[in-house]
């Protein structure tokens, strides 16, 4: 939860991961804006293709405007 008291506004999201096993894993949220009656959800999930590389897959949508599917490319990597 945030909450921004100058503007009065309440932001409040539950989110859920799920690992299916070590490269696949599910993600949920849904939350509410208190101002406006602004609600939003999204759903998704991102496969490891290695231990450097990951692709993910998520739908963003919300009460006010069109969804929005976005599709990404990770790379991860150390400084050593």
């Amino acid at each position: 939860m945030a909450h921004d008291p100058s503007a009065k506004v309440t932001n409040t999201s539950l989110s859920m991961g799920y690992a299916i096993n070590d490269k696949l894993s599910l993600e949920a949220k849904y939350g509410k804006i208190n101002k406006g009656g602004h609600k939003y959800w999204s759903v998704g999930g991102s496969y490891a293709i290695n231990d450097n590389f990951g692709i993910g897959l998520a739908y963003h949508d919300t009460n006010i405007s069109k969804g929005l599917a976005v599709l990404s490319l990770d790379y991860s990597f150390s400084f050593r």
